[in-house]
């Protein structure tokens, strides 16, 4: 059996068992694996006594099965694997197993190797797996990926795949000329001013250093968790804009990204200061960071969305309930002024009667100051149901400034046409937008022509006679 080092796990236990544990048939794998055709049972049989003999198919089984070679004694052998090729092969012959010699056993090896094509690993081939290593770490840096793509390599090239031993050993040579290939890169590239940024984050106090705080994640969308999240977003956004400037020079791939992202939960803030290599620890922060740095702003958007949604709820409520009292009252007014009307047409009343007289009973269906703002209103524009609409608007403002106008402040905006005038609303709104607590006065300094026409009225203080 194969000694598994456990000094780096680079395959799961399952995993090993199956490439480097003695193969263990049901029924049907000991049909398939050890039922030989003509040319490899001619082989088997060439072995001087019934011992080798048998030896050797078991040999083509398990090389068929796992593509590697077992050096066993007859305890090992599962009594019906040997009861299956005494009954399909030697029906007429007494077994007494004998000892396979060492000479034996990789003289049948090398038969069966060669009968498939196969070559043996060598050291002389590390080479050559290294150069292929070179393509696989720039995808991925975890060593079980690792290895697997070694030992898919090592198939197509018809190599047996070495022991676990010194597959983990060559894993680690590689994850190891990777990491030493980023900490060059990034011992040139970060400037004495992006290490302090680092470094500052690896700072303990006493309660929890930046980083420690920095992996606590929002419990809701509270005024206060969303607080924290935007001064986590603001500590983020300068290491964010290191490695993002480093991504191209690292050549770091998405999922290499997340691999050492991840790496920084298994370190305290005292390992990354005091016992790993600098530069490491910087690889692993700066790619925590671009992580967290999209973790925190996924967090902002759905707090954007959820009270974005919520408020426009709230909104449409007030726009339907306002708008049916609207029109109630519209049909009550309509049902006051048709009986005004009558008043015309009654032949109850005298055409010598006094208009005093009449316009006395006209209050007396409408006092007269109502009556006065009826004929005044005459005049104005008739509303609209958008005119509810952005007036249940107006008096949720309190919500819309405290939830919202921070929130479009705090997060990152983009589009694929960078031109588009709402993107220049934005940017003016995250950088010359007065105090929060002013209106924005739409002068010239604003970007124009960001609102429709239509709206002007509603989200700005000009008119259509002079926008």
């Amino acid at each position: 059996m194969q000694s598994k080092n456990k000094n780096l796990t680079i395959l799961s236990e399952v995993e090993q068992s199956a490439l480097y544990d003695l193969p263990e048939y049901n029924n049907e794998q000991r049909l398939e694996y050890l039922s030989l055709t003509l040319e490899e049972l001619q082989i088997a049989l060439s072995r001087h006594n019934l011992s080798a003999q048998i030896y050797c198919i078991l040999q083509f089984g398990y090389f068929k099965a796992v593509k590697i070679f077992f050096r066993i004694t007859w305890e090992e052998v599962d009594q019906k694997d040997l009861d299956f090729i005494l009954q399909q092969y030697f029906q007429n012959h007494i077994f007494e197993s004998q000892v396979i010699s060492k000479h034996e056993h990789y003289a049948q090896c090398d038969k069966v190797s060669s009968f498939f094509g196969y070559s043996y690993w060598a050291k002389t081939k590390e080479e050559n797996l290294l150069a292929n290593a070179e393509k696989i770490i720039r995808r991925d840096m975890n060593p079980q990926f690792i290895a697997i793509e070694l030992l898919d390599y090592l198939q197509s090239q018809k190599i047996i795949r070495p022991g676990y031993t010194t597959l983990q050993t060559i894993v680690s040579a590689i994850i190891n000329t990777g990491r030493n290939r980023l900490s060059e890169n990034i011992k040139i590239q970060l400037s004495e001013n992006e290490k302090k940024i680092l470094d500052g984050l690896m700072v303990e106090d006493e309660t929890l250093s930046k980083l420690a705080a920095l992996k606590q994640d929002a419990k809701d969308f509270k005024p206060q968790m969303m607080v924290a999240e935007r001064n986590k977003l603001e500590t983020l956004r300068p290491i964010y804009q290191i490695i993002k400037r480093l991504l191209p020079i690292l050549d770091l791939s998405q999922q290499n990204l997340h691999y050492y992202a991840d790496l920084i939960s298994y370190y305290t803030i005292y390992d990354l200061r005091e016992k790993l290599n600098r530069e490491q620890s910087y690889i692993y922060i700066m790619c925590y960071c671009w992580k967290r740095f999209q973790q925190v702003s996924d967090n902002l958007t759905n707090a954007f969305s959820f009270f974005f949604n919520k408020i426009e709820s709230e909104i449409s409520v007030l726009t339907n309930s306002t708008h049916t009292a609207h029109v109630m009252n519209q049909r009550e007014e309509f049902i006051v002024m048709k009986r005004l009307a009558q008043l015309y047409v009654d032949d109850k009343l005298s055409d010598d009667m006094n208009f005093g007289l009449v316009r006395k009973k006209a209050f007396e269906l409408l006092s007269k100051e109502d009556l006065l703002n009826k004929v005044s209103a005459i005049a104005k524009k008739p509303a609209q149901e958008e005119d509810f609409y952005w007036q249940a608007a107006d008096s949720l403002k309190r919500k819309i400034t405290s939830n919202l106008r921070h929130l479009v402040a705090a997060l990152d905006f983009s589009s694929t046409n960078p031109e588009i005038r709402w993107m220049e609303a934005l940017r003016w709104i995250k950088t010359d937008f007065p105090r929060p607590k002013q209106s924005a006065p739409f002068t010239d300094e604003c970007p124009d022509k960001t609102i429709p026409t239509k709206l002007l009225p509603y989200l700005s203080n000009k008119t259509d006679n002079n926008s």
